[in-house]
């Protein structure tokens, strides 16, 4: 195979995600082989901006239960969207920076927050309603 024919293999494999659609986890953060591009999920647990090379890097800790890995966006000085809590898929190269594993300027993929299922108890108290009438209706948790 040709220089240019691994260069474009290459190409294709970095830039194939689609980024409207949310890609399969390939791995869990304490199995994500280093130097191999990974798709991972978890919590984000902590935000905040250091300086690299003199140039401000946004640094965010994912969790996923099995380990955790550094996120790092260079020339950001905050994580749009993204803060202590947060949901998210990720994919990127690991590489090992410092003692630390990270991954740098990953595409990432907000996921919702989890829904809590609660019971609601509902009394209601109306009038009849004529034909050709809205009701407005008000619930109060309690």
């Amino acid at each position: 195979m040709t220089e240019r024919g691994t260069t474009e293999k290459r190409r294709e494999h970095l830039t194939g995600l689609d980024p409207f659609t949310v890609p399969a986890v390939t791995h869990v953060l304490a199995r994500a082989p280093v130097r191999a591009r990974v798709v991972v999920e978890g919590t984000v647990g902590s935000v905040g901006t250091v300086a690299w090379a003199g140039g401000p890097v946004t640094e965010m800790t994912l969790a996923d239960g099995t380990d955790l890995v550094t996120l790092a966006f260079f020339g950001r000085d905050r994580g749009a969207g993204v803060h202590t809590g947060s949901r998210l898929v990720a994919a990127g190269a690991v590489v090992n920076h410092h003692g630390r594993r990270v991954i740098m300027n990953p595409q990432l993929w907000l996921q919702p927050a989890p829904v809590a299922e609660i019971e609601v108890e509902v009394e209601v108290e109306a009038e009849p309603v004529r034909p050709g009438r809205s009701v407005q209706l008000v619930a109060v948790l309690v």
